[in-house]
């Protein structure tokens, strides 16, 4: 079963994976509009003096305020380029990828997060897909398939695609093996710190009164 728009997350439930689409892919149509963009900047000067060319022609039977509409076109659609590209940057930073051990979300938004996600025992089964361009930046889709009313979620441009997938497919057996190796890989990486152990510090005796000589001693005590 799909749900949205969910804010919390359930008692008990542990974020295993957080990931994001691949860059390239996710703003492939930014890409697209820096280039426009630096090809505009590059033909701005040519464009205004063709377009000053143009004014000059029509002058002897209309005036037409060429260059300025010229120019302030040119600018307003470098703008909207511009916050149009920084809006892509914008949604890929706020698109994750998660897995938990209970649930597979999507999650998407800046100012109102929505939520999709799809349990595991809901999950019937998983398609991978991958163009040719997808598989040299090791990246693809990603389509869990459910029985509730043949939904199915699609998850866009996940980096290793294949083994998201036989993370997901573990998590559905309940095999968290996976999790353990990545827990072990992390510990063997890590640079432990040997801290000597602290000797406990001796209590004071307790202060003894000189012993006195034996011929004393005996003494004393025939004296008694």
């Amino acid at each position: 079963m799909l749900g949205r728009n969910r804010e919390v997350y359930y008692a008990g439930e542990m974020i295993l994976m957080d990931t994001r689409p691949r860059i390239f892919l996710h703003i492939k149509s930014a890409i697209m509009k820096m280039i426009l963009i630096v090809l505009i900047i590059y033909l701005f000067i040519p464009i205004i003096n063709e377009t000053i060319r143009l004014q000059a022609y029509f002058s002897s039977t209309i005036q037409l305020p060429l260059v300025e509409g010229m120019t302030i076109a040119l600018l307003l659609f470098l703008v909207i380029l511009l916050l149009w590209t920084l809006w892509d940057f914008i949604s890929w930073k706020n698109t994750s990828y998660i897995l938990t051990n209970q649930r597979v979300i999507i999650q998407r938004g800046l100012i109102s997060k929505k939520r999709y996600y799809i349990h595991y025992d809901k999950i019937e089964d998983i398609a991978v897909y991958q163009s040719f361009f997808e598989r040299l930046l090791s990246s693809g889709d990603i389509v869990l398939f459910s029985g509730h009313e043949n939904t199915r979620m699609i998850i866009r441009n996940v980096p290793n695609p294949n083994q998201m997938e036989q993370e997901i497919n573990m998590l559905m057996e309940g095999d968290l093996s996976f999790l353990r190796d990545s827990m072990v890989e992390s510990t063997d990486n890590h640079e432990w710190e040997y801290e000597e152990p602290k000797i406990k510090q001796k209590l004071p005796e307790r202060s003894k009164k000189p012993e006195k000589p034996i011929m004393e001693r005996h003494a004393e005590k025939f004296k008694r």
